[in-house]
């Protein structure tokens, strides 16, 4: 840079920090060399960078709190959809609580599990009903300890199959 270059550089680069810092009017910056205004430019350069990796990082943060309240959302929804089927639409305004929903989805299969185990006797039940009754179509009678025999083996198949939950029992 030459000689007669130095006053516009310095004016320039006393503009740009001026500019860039946010101070108006006169400020004295006589003492300030051109190394020092390089210096402040720099270091404005270094962060603004700073600040423009920061929007960046705060977007993604954006995009991945929008991509969770999606699925906080979504979980939501389906959370109280199963409310709902259990404990029957809410009346207007209001939800159905979610805390008890694990013991309910509980107490319905374990009354399904029973409920199989009572269809397993009844088919047991049919079955030797079947075989009485091709018994007594043969033989054109029924002794009595045949007939303790079939209730007994159908007691005992109920009872292999149901809990002793006195609801569900089967007698």
């Amino acid at each position: 840079m030459s000689e007669r270059d130095e006053p516009k550089a310095i004016e320039g680069l006393r503009h740009s920090v001026l500019v860039l810092t946010g101070f108006g009017g006169d400020i004295p910056l006589d003492d300030v060399t051109v190394a020092d205004m390089r210096d402040i430019l720099a270091a404005y350069d270094a962060l603004r960078s700073e600040r423009d990796e920061a929007r960046r990082e705060r977007e993604a943060l954006r995009e991945e709190m929008q991509h969770d309240d999606t699925i906080i959302n979504g979980q939501a929804a389906l959370l109280t959809g199963v409310a709902n089927v259990l404990h029957g639409e809410p009346e207007p305004l209001t939800m159905h609580s979610h805390h008890d929903l694990p013991e309910l989805v509980l107490a319905l299969r374990q009354r399904a599990e029973r409920m199989e185990r009572v269809v397993e006797a009844a088919k047991a039940y049919e079955k030797w009903m079947g075989k009485w009754h091709d018994y007594t179509k043969t033989t054109g009678d029924v002794p009595h300890k045949v007939e303790a025999a079939l209730i007994n083996a159908v007691r005992a198949a109920v009872a292999a199959k149901t809990t002793t939950n006195t609801e569900d029992t089967i007698v």
